[in-house]
C-alpha cells in the first residue's frame, strides 16, 4: 500500500510537472506573440509616422505652390492693370490726334469752301463785268446802226 502511494505522488507530481512545463510553454508563446505584436506595432507606428511625414511634405509643398498660383496671379492681374492703363492711355491720345485731325480737316474744308466761294464771287463778278461791257458795246453797236 506505501508503493501503491508512492506511485500515486509520484504520478501526481509528474501531472503536475507536465501542467507546469505546458504552462510554462504557454507562456513562453505568450510572450513570443506579445513580442511579435510589439514588433508589428513599433513597424506599423513608424509607417505611419513615415506616412504622417510624407503627407506634411506634401502638405507644404502644395501650400507652396498655393501661394505661388496666388503671387502669379496677383502679378498677372497687376500687369494686366498696367497695361489696361497704358492701352487706356494710348487710346485717349489716338482720340485726341483723330479729333485733332478732324478739326484740322474741318478747318481746311472751310478754308476750301470759303476760297470756293470767293472764287465764285469773283468769277460772278466777272462774268456780270463781261456782260455788262458786251451789253454796252453791243448798245454802242446799235446806236451806231441807228446813226447810219
Amino acid at each position: 500500500a506505501g508503493a501503491s502511494a508512492g506511485a500515486a505522488v509520484s504520478a501526481s507530481d509528474g501531472a503536475s510537472a507536465g501542467r507546469g512545463t505546458h504552462a510554462s510553454r504557454r507562456r513562453l508563446e505568450d510572450t513570443a506573440a506579445l513580442r511579435v505584436g510589439r514588433e508589428l506595432l513599433e513597424k506599423r507606428r513608424a509607417q505611419d509616422l513615415a506616412e504622417a511625414e510624407i503627407l506634411r511634405v506634401i502638405d507644404e509643398r502644395c501650400t507652396a505652390l498655393r501661394l505661388e498660383l496666388a503671387r502669379d496671379r496677383r502679378l498677372r492681374e497687376e500687369s494686366d492693370e498696367a497695361l489696361g492703363r497704358e492701352l487706356g492711355g494710348a487710346i485717349a491720345d489716338l482720340a485726341r490726334d483723330v479729333r485733332k485731325v478732324e478739326e484740322d480737316g474741318a478747318a481746311h474744308h472751310a478754308q476750301l469752301e470759303a476760297l470756293i466761294d470767293a472764287r465764285g464771287r469773283e468769277q460772278e463778278q466777272l462774268i456780270a463785268a463781261e456782260r455788262a461791257a458786251r451789253e454796252a458795246s453791243h448798245a454802242r453797236l446799235l446806236a451806231a446802226l441807228e446813226d447810219v
